[in-house]
């Protein structure tokens, strides 16, 4: 054995001049900003998608809402009465703001279970905005005969109304006094809490259209031709507007919104080509001043959609 040597080393020497690698503060807060730049970025963009999706679906709850609101409306007034006599009273109520309108339909009706042996084809179907600004439906059934063991049929007499014979005389709790007719039924049923506003016009068998004021009665005739009123309406046209119910939470006073979509007039129907409520409420919403005319932000007046739609009565 050799003596006198020493056991070689593993270390290595450290070259003169390297340093052990690390970041710098400067670096450590740039990385830090960046990072927080991205995340910032990230969430914006996660937000943004949210706040589509969201608009998107209040739009599609609007749609839906517009949709079977009309199909209801299309199958009560495809299953009206409509006779050739002028014996069949019908109610088209113009008010200022929303218009209501009654009718008799074979379309269905509510009756209690212990009326249902004597509930005949025929039901008293109305629509009317309520004082919550939401749309309701009146199906109220009827009855072969009523408690005193007379006919329920509405008929008028040839040489005028008889009050006991006309809607609202038959049925005062359900439709009210005229002109208002503020019934005060629970007959009555919500068929949507988006739609605020409703209004209509008439269309008659030349295609004109029309507005019928206090003095229209459907027997009457008119124009002096030998036919009804009623039988003169070939087609009802209506317009509603619908709000999403997350866009109504914030919303103040939604009476003063359906007040911002005007009156159609006459004027308006007998203008070249004719103003239709549509129209004229899509006009209104695009106006600099809606917003604050109707008490609400610019991006609530953005959920606000509009529907309209013809409803023959006769084929020609």
């Amino acid at each position: 054995m050799r003596t006198g040597q020493h056991k070689p080393s593993l270390d290595f020497p450290q070259r003169e001049g390297r340093k052990a690698s690390a970041f710098s503060l400067v670096e450590v807060l740039v990385a830090t900003a960046v990072v927080g730049l991205l995340l910032v970025l990230m969430l914006q963009m996660v937000s943004s998608t949210g706040q589509t999706t969201s608009s998107s679906q209040r739009r599609i709850d609007s749609d839906t809402a517009g949709r079977n609101v009309f199909a209801v409306m299309g199958r009560d007034f495809s299953r009206a009465v409509k006779r050739p006599g002028a014996d069949l009273d019908v109610i088209f109520s113009k008010q200022t703001g929303n218009d209501k309108i009654f009718f008799l339909s074979e379309a269905p009706g509510y009756s209690s279970p212990s009326q249902a042996t004597q509930v005949s084809p025929l039901s008293l179907i109305g629509y009317r905005i309520n004082s919550q600004f939401e749309i309701e439906r009146l199906g109220k059934a009827l009855l072969w005969e009523d408690s005193q063991n007379q006919p329920m049929f509405v008929r008028l007499n040839a040489s005028g109304a008889i009050p006991a014979t006309t809607l609202a005389g038959n049925w005062p709790a359900e439709l009210g006094a005229p002109p208002d007719y503020n019934g005060t039924s629970d007959d009555y049923q919500k068929i949507s809490g988006d739609i605020f506003r409703m209004e209509f016009c008439l269309m008659d068998r030349d295609g004109k259209l029309f507005l019928p004021d206090a003095n229209w009665l459907p027997w009457d005739d008119a124009n002096g031709d030998g036919f009804p009123n009623l039988n003169e309406v070939r087609a009802i046209i209506v317009a509603i507007a619908s709000m999403d119910a997350t866009s109504r939470l914030t919303v103040g006073n939604m009476g003063t919104v359906a007040s911002a979509l005007p009156d159609v007039t006459t004027q308006d129907l007998e203008a070249s080509p004719p103003q239709l409520m549509a129209s004229i409420w899509k006009q209104a919403l695009e106006s600099p001043g809606f917003s604050s005319e109707a008490g609400i932000s610019p991006s609530q007046a953005g959920q606000i959609r509009i529907y309209q739609h013809v409803f023959l009565l006769h084929e020609n």
